[in-house]
């Protein structure tokens, strides 16, 4: 059997790979993003986690925090998006490292941001011992990464969803961001979509999950 050519490996990693999710941010460096580049990838996804180094270092130790800003900066040059991955409500989260998560996102080199709500799922290393670390309610018709199904000692679900707007507010609230978001709608007609679909879902999760007390300072 007869091996690929070089142009159709590249074409089928442009098929295949032009957004990948990489959870590690310390595994590429600028040459490996320059091969990807010219591979065709456009975005990368980083697991970030969280903006807190001391909750990383509860559940994602290996991931240090200017590292992770160096290699975010590093696929930026090399001409792919990011995209930022980021929960709330982990294992040991309070109201600082919630902070701290939304001071990140001011001004984190990223072009889009996903912040998604902490949900141990059986099977993860979070799970055996999750109730030590607070409430958490296992109905898995709420388990969806929306609804605060595990709400951490010390905080309230109220609590949680006020940081977890103001986080998207921050961020999609920076005119770098929003720059950055209509060049790409220019250049790249097909992910008008794909915004359209996280816009109407997110703002019908907005009205219907209305916070009790107003945003931190």
């Amino acid at each position: 059997m007869s091996q690929p050519s070089k142009p159709d490996i590249q074409a089928r990693m442009r098929a295949a790979s032009e957004e990948i999710t990489q959870e590690f941010a310390d595994r590429v460096d600028p040459k490996t993003l320059a091969l990807m580049k010219r591979a065709g990838c456009w975005q990368i996804a980083y697991g970030i986690e969280s903006g807190s180094q001391r909750v990383l270092n509860v559940v994602k130790h290996e991931v240090k925090i200017p590292r992770m800003l160096e290699t975010l900066r590093q696929t930026k040059e090399a001409g792919i998006r990011v995209k930022g991955l980021l929960m709330m409500a982990h294992p040991t989260e309070d109201e600082a490292s919630l902070g701290e998560t939304v001071e990140f996102l001011r001004t984190a080199p990223i072009d889009l941001a996903q912040v998604t709500k902490f949900t141990p799922y059986p099977g993860t290393p979070s799970y055996a011992k999750i109730r030590e670390h607070g409430r958490f309610a296992e109905d898995w018709e709420q388990m969806n990464a929306m609804n605060w199904v595990f709400v951490p000692n010390g905080l309230t679900p109220e609590v949680l969803e006020r940081y977890f707007r103001l986080a998207y507010r921050t961020f999609y609230g920076r005119r770098d961001v929003l720059w950055g978001l209509a060049k790409t709608l220019v250049g790249e007609p097909r992910f008008l979509r794909r915004v359209a679909t996280y816009a109407r879902v997110g703002a019908r999760d907005w009205l219907l999950r209305r916070p009790d007390a107003p945003a931190p300072a």
